[in-house]
């Protein structure tokens, strides 16, 4: 169901004068759609176009926001089936962005904080508020237009950049979101990611390979329980694959963007935005590269058709994000 227009205007007239130092007049609600590219089992998500006028200004303006309604039944959890300790369900899944946002951008400010992380306009209810990162992923461009490995390096140095100001900006903070999920089980997980995937495929283990792989998998926990490993413990994203980046070109639409050749494409040099926070966790920030660069249109077997050169330039992204992350 399309929430109402009314309802909505009333809403963000609240959140957007919440923090500005000028009054904000919300004109009209001009549209809303659904937004299809990206589901979510917790929200429903909308595209909603905001015309707005700021005091003392003549000119209205407009302003695209992406609304996250919760479901009435969302399931809580990234992993419906679990209701262990390390997937623990968020009770109050809206609050919890908040906090999220409020930690990792300081005091919410309607949308004036820079950054790769997306803007964050308020909760109210149900209903989160965040910038309209467009319709243009990276998932969605490699896949039309092959991986420019140019832009994953831009990519790489965002998600390190963003790694460095969460760590920083959290801080002891991170005790305060009591519903954060401690990727602890490490174990359990791969194993849940793995029967996921072979009820998906319709595929079943021999009792050998089940062995294997629950050594394989004892051990990534071990080594993630390490002491010496801890230092590399933070707050991620947990779920950053290309499909939760987007970019930002201006003035340029999706439906252009598969009229232009790839060269002329490359000569423009797009805003990267990261979405969908809401299932952020504790734990290793490699977590975040490897989605990245496992994806399966991160690398142009084209450009790199070997296995040495995938693996040549996958190590140079590894050395960039690791350089990035402590200068």
């Amino acid at each position: 169901m399309i929430p109402n227009k009314i309802k909505l205007k009333h809403k963000l007239k609240e959140l957007l004068n919440k923090n500005s130092d000028k009054k904000i007049f919300v004109k009209r609600i001009k549209d809303v759609e659904p937004i299809h590219l990206a589901p979510s089992r917790n929200f429903d998500v909308y595209r909603v176009s905001v015309l707005i006028k700021k005091q003392s200004e003549k000119k209205n303006e407009g302003l695209d926001l992406v609304l996250k309604r919760l479901k009435p039944h969302h399931p809580q959890t990234d992993f419906s089936n679990l209701r262990d300790r390390s997937h623990r369900e968020i009770t109050d899944l809206p609050a919890y962005t908040e906090q999220l946002f409020k930690y990792l951008q300081g005091p919410i400010n309607n949308g004036t904080k820079e950054g790769y992380l997306v803007r964050f306009y308020g909760k109210h209810g149900s209903d989160i508020f965040e910038e309209y990162a467009g319709d243009i992923s990276v998932e969605r461009l490699f896949m039309e237009k092959t991986p420019d490995s140019k832009l994953l390096e831009r990519i790489v140095v965002a998600i390190a950049d963003e790694h460095s100001k969460w760590s920083t900006n959290m801080g002891s903070y991170i005790d305060l979101l009591s519903n954060i999920r401690k990727e602890e089980n490490f174990s359990k997980k791969l194993q849940d990611n793995l029967a996921f995937i072979l009820k998906d495929d319709e595929e079943n283990l021999t009792s050998s390979e089940t062995e294997i792989l629950n050594k394989f998998f004892n051990g990534i926990e071990s080594y993630f329980k390490d002491e010496s490993f801890n230092i590399f413990i933070r707050l991620i994203h947990s779920d950053l694959h290309l499909g939760h980046i987007f970019l930002k070109y201006d003035n340029l639409k999706y439906s252009s963007m598969v009229e232009m050749s790839k060269e002329d494409l490359k000569k423009y040099n797009p805003e990267i935005k990261i979405v969908d926070v809401t299932g952020m966790s504790i734990g290793p920030r490699t977590f975040d590269l490897v989605d990245i660069l496992k994806h399966p249109v991160a690398i142009n077997a084209d450009e790199y058709p070997t296995k040495d050169a995938q693996r040549k330039l996958i190590e140079n992204l590894v050395e960039l994000y690791r350089v990035k992350l402590f200068e």
